[in-house]
């Protein structure tokens, strides 16, 4: 029984000190993020729609790229996306990486 006090008093004491060293998100950028995330994905979806056509099957395929397209920012407007320097440094190193890869 004095074994597993031990133990138990181990375990909790690490588990104190690692709440002691958390590391939270810096979110003094993320209004900034979102912004430039909007005007990024914008830009892009109107000049992706301006080359559309608008006829027959075309009509079609416009409407659905539109009803993405809104989601998509909707999704971005509703902060749904996390932005921190640390993490978008590491995955874009990681993107670079991959692209390298399959070349």
């Amino acid at each position: 029984m004095k074994f597993y006090k031990i133990l138990f008093l181990l375990f909790f004491s690490l588990n104190c000190y690692s709440q002691d060293n958390i590391k939270l998100l810096d979110t003094v950028n993320s209004v900034f993020f979102k912004t430039e995330l909007l005007k990024f994905y914008k830009g892009k979806y109107d000049e992706f729609n301006s080359n559309l056509n608008l006829t027959g099957q075309n009509k079609l395929s416009k409407t659905i790229y539109l009803e993405y397209q809104e989601e998509f920012l909707e999704k971005i407007k509703n902060d749904n996306f996390v932005a921190d320097k640390s993490i978008n440094d590491y995955a874009q190193k990681i993107l670079l990486e991959i692209l390298e890869k399959i070349k």
